[in-house]
């Protein structure tokens, strides 16, 4: 399936560090300047921000999540985010600096779509925002585009034997 190369959509970015929301804030600019970029800078504000969602409030088509984050870490964002299936279905990638090699694991055990390493310099970050760009507004069909009413059947439904 071919798609254009028009990126319109928004992105949710759940980081503290000054710099590196400056970064991706000039790299969504350049390489996608269509796309929507909001910021939160706490894990509080994140879930707070997901869970204005099941009240109506612009979906997000993509979260891009610190672990590092103040009041709640990153995974306590993705433990609330298993509690909802509205929200739940908005693809999120971990991009994180963390030393800890069980991190990765337990954000994959949390329905993390991709843990990737925090780029360093410019560079770095538009070469992650290119990818990301790329993969979740260009080829990636968005999984959150409607939510089925609870009587609505689906052919991919399990049928009885």
């Amino acid at each position: 399936m071919d798609k254009d190369t028009t990126h319109s959509g928004t992105v949710l970015i759940a980081e503290h560090h000054s710099p590196t929301i400056r970064l991706l804030e000039l790299a969504f600019e350049e390489i996608a300047p269509e796309v929507t970029v909001e910021f939160v800078d706490t894990g509080t504000a994140a879930i707070e921000r997901l869970a204005s969602v099941e009240d109506g409030a612009t979906r997000p088509d993509l979260v891009l999540l610190d672990l590092n984050l103040p009041l709640k870490s990153g995974h306590d964002v993705l433990r609330w985010r298993l509690g909802s299936d509205d929200v739940g279905r908005i693809p999120v990638v971990v991009v994180s600096d963390t030393s800890d090699p069980t991190a990765a694991r337990l954000c994959y055990d949390l329905n993390a779509q991709a843990f990737i390493g925090k780029p360093q310099g410019w560079e770095g970050f538009l070469d992650l925002t290119r990818v990301l760009v790329k993969h979740w507004f260009q080829y990636a069909e968005s999984p959150a585009i409607q939510v089925p009413s609870d009587d609505a059947s689906s052919e991919f439904e399990p049928t009885e034997r």
